[in-house]
């Protein structure tokens, strides 16, 4: 068992140093639409974005080791990267570069760009994502995957690391997987050649599901998911110290230290801070932020010992990062009653808001991050994990109604409808529906997995939105 688990090295700390870690290191997620950053303690929570202020969604973001955030919104049901808006924050959580001038277009490709997974080199100059590149074609078509090397502020042919997949940045190097292997960047952050890191591959029946280390290459984090015929079970997240650090063969000693983290769900989007003392990752509970396990040597420990408790930043929040930051906790004094956050789309300066409600996972709904719903409106219960299989055969959601009249459930990725169903209340109280997608649309379920999956109900009372990340 021990020789499937990664494990995490943390350097001996007093509890000053870890403190101070605390008050500089924050995590940036997006969260209803809209670009967040938290402390670890998730106390303190500002939006960088704001809203959008047209037909963009902000939908995914990536923040450096050093604090910078760069993010982009696109059209609902438009994944392609071309001409959409992208804006990059400083650590300080001014805006820097803004508009098209964030990676402008994409070259030398054919069909959609799926951006899977960003990450942000220091500096805030170089970023780079996974995608997933489908080219139609009778009777077969072909898919692509890779990882696109590109500039923040200019714009080139981006690098493209062919069949690299599920990257993350140790420093400025991708560290990634290939043909079930963990490779990482001969040298970065624009070179496109990796070399095998060796103790690092995919076991036998799981699918690598992400992989981060930190800057020093000390820290490892990989994600990884058993492999269930056409499906996958629940995501679970290894970690492993290696003393040699980045590219180097982990030690016998480094292989005892490996354990799990303790997820709940359906874990990924796993992110090691760059001094290695922080671990970040989505589960079933939303963003969750935990210290770096304490090691001690136990071939019968599996579960990481972690130095501070996990924390529920954000119910419905995704793609946490972690960075050095002050952004979360700027020096001008909110205004009476907060806000939702101001510059939407890389405007002006944007303002504290103020803290999120949450609920738990699987009710609740609404735009506001962390889930909440207003009283009086319909309360909705949809899995925590929801699967593309589980579309095919149809999805059970139960609404609670707080009076009769008719209930319309609609599954959507972006702008394009999944799944549609409705049903007539005849009183006050619960209702079940299934959400089932039609043959043919069954049939694309898999194209849209990783992606976020919105989940509306109009019934008497008002309307609920939801969100939960297709596996």
């Amino acid at each position: 068992m021990r020789s499937l688990l990664l494990a995490l090295a943390l350097a001996a700390a007093g509890a000053g140093a870890a403190a101070g870690t605390a008050a500089a290191t924050q995590v940036s997620y997006v969260d209803g639409g809209q670009i967040w950053i938290a402390t670890l303690d998730g106390a303190a929570k500002r939006s960088l974005s704001g809203p959008s202020p047209d037909s963009y969604t902000w939908s995914q973001a990536a923040q450096s080791d050093d604090g910078y955030v760069i993010a982009y919104r696109w059209i609902p049901g438009n994944f392609v990267l071309t001409g959409n808006a992208g804006q990059e924050w400083g650590p300080d959580g001014t805006p820097q570069t803004t508009g098209d001038n964030v990676a402008q277009y994409l070259t030398g490709s054919t069909g959609d760009i799926l951006p899977v997974r960003m990450n942000l080199a220091p500096g805030g100059r170089f970023f780079n994502y996974g995608y997933s590149n489908y080219t139609y074609g009778f009777p077969v078509g072909t898919l692509k995957t890779g990882t696109w090397l590109r500039g923040v502020s200019w714009v080139i042919r981006p690098a493209d690391l062919s069949d690299v997949e599920w990257p993350g940045m140790a420093g400025n190097q991708v560290v990634g997987v290939q043909g079930g292997q963990v490779v990482v960047q001969t040298s970065g952050p624009m070179t496109p050649m990796v070399r095998a890191w060796p103790g690092f591959s995919v076991p036998a029946s799981y699918d690598a599901n992400g992989v981060d280390a930190s800057a020093d290459g000390k820290v490892v984090a990989f994600a990884i998911a058993p492999r269930r015929g056409s499906d996958r079970g629940d995501g679970i997240i290894a970690m492993q110290p290696v003393s040699g650090g980045l590219g180097a063969q982990p030690t016998p000693d480094d292989e005892l230290n490996g354990c799990l983290l303790p997820v709940q769900g359906d874990a990924d989007d796993v992110n090691v801070s760059g001094d290695g003392r922080w671990i970040a990752w989505h589960d079933a509970r939303g963003v969750v932020v935990a210290g770096a396990p304490v090691w001690f040597p136990s071939a019968d420990v599996t579960t990481c010992n972690l130095s501070s408790p996990a924390v529920v930043i954000s119910a419905t929040g995704t793609y946490p990062q972690l960075g050095a930051s002050t952004a979360a906790t700027p020096p001008v004094v909110p205004p009476p009653g907060g806000g939702g956050g101001g510059g939407g789309g890389g405007g002006g300066t944007p303002t504290r808001p103020t803290t999120p409600t949450r609920t738990t996972p699987g009710s609740g709904g609404g735009d506001t991050p962390g889930g909440g719903s207003t009283a009086g409106k319909p309360k909705v219960t949809v899995a925590t994990t929801v699967r593309a299989a589980s579309l095919a055969k149809g999805l059970p959601l139960t609404v609670n109604v707080p009076a009769r009249g008719t209930v319309t459930a609609t599954a959507k990725v972006g702008g394009t409808v999944l799944a549609k169903t409705t049903k007539q209340a005849k009183r006050a109280g619960k209702l079940t529906l299934s959400l089932k997608a039609s043959k043919k649309t069954a049939a694309k379920l898999k194209r849209y997995r990783g992606k976020t999956l919105t989940i509306t109900i109009k019934a008497p009372g008002g309307t609920v939105a939801i969100r939960r990340r297709l596996r």
